[in-house]
């Protein structure tokens, strides 16, 4: 319950999404399966249905996993400026120092 309700305080737009979602759901199933005759087919839409979450989030998983590897090489480029930064800033105190001492 309290973390449902902290998602919507920070992601409104997934909660407004997710109503939109649901309520052209409620309106194509309804027109879909209007006359008993249709829930024959049901078993059908069920099993596309599966399949094109399967896919969904499948891509949702590669689309995460590529974003994930781009942060991961820009914290790596970004501990390397740090580094050279670190290299840099001792050379120019060292040779503060040294010109200091003539």
């Amino acid at each position: 319950g309290g973390d449902k309700s902290r998602e919507a305080a920070v992601w409104p737009e997934v909660e407004r999404a997710e109503r939109l979602a649901r309520g052209a759901a409620l309106k194509w199933a309804s027109g879909v399966f209007c006359r008993p005759e249709h829930l024959e087919r049901l078993s059908q839409y069920r099993k596309r249905e599966s399949q094109r979450t399967v896919s969904v989030h499948a891509r949702l998983k590669s689309m995460v996993q590529s974003y994930l590897e781009g942060v991961g090489w820009g914290l790596e480029q970004l501990r390397e400026a740090r580094t050279e930064l670190k290299e840099v800033s001792h050379t120019l105190k060292a040779a503060g120092l040294e010109s200091d001492g003539n």
